[in-house]
């Protein structure tokens, strides 16, 4: 009945956590939206206030604290994979699609896939007669850049 009562009380902590987590996301998020990067910029002080509580709470091993931050950590888990699936789709579509479309118009290959019927990938190099003096001095050119 005990174990019951603290698994409960952790599950409501680990919830406030998650509020927490997700107000202050919010709060910043609507700050930015409607006055700008000023909204950081004035309130710096605070912020940074927030983030040193949160610092000092989580370096206090508390049982309680451990719970609110295990929500939080929850929040910010959520958080992370909306912003990567969000900024790797946009990513993808500007990326991939934009350069895609007009390069299967021109018939253009980025990669060469087609099967070659030749036994080796080796080209042969030109290699024409250089005269030993090319070689004695081939350095000559670097030392007058400086």
């Amino acid at each position: 009945m005990f174990e019951d009562k603290h698994k409960k009380l952790y599950k409501l902590i680990q919830s406030i956590g998650f509020i927490t987590g997700l107000g202050l996301f919010f709060i910043i998020l609507y700050g930015i939206i409607t006055s700008g990067l000023h909204f950081i910029i004035k309130n710096y002080i605070l912020i940074g206030v927030v983030v040193i509580v949160f610092i000092v709470l989580s370096l206090l091993k508390i049982r309680v604290l451990t719970s609110f931050f295990d929500g939080f950590k929850r929040f910010t888990k959520i958080i992370n994979y909306v912003v990567n699936f969000v900024l790797l789709s946009v990513a993808y579509v500007i990326g991939i699609g934009i350069i895609s479309v007009p390069s299967k118009i021109v018939k253009k290959h980025f990669l060469n896939t087609n099967k070659n019927s030749a036994d080796t990938y080796y080209i042969n190099k030109k290699l024409g007669e250089e005269s030993l003096e090319r070689y004695y001095n081939q350095f000559e050119e670097i030392k007058c850049m400086f």
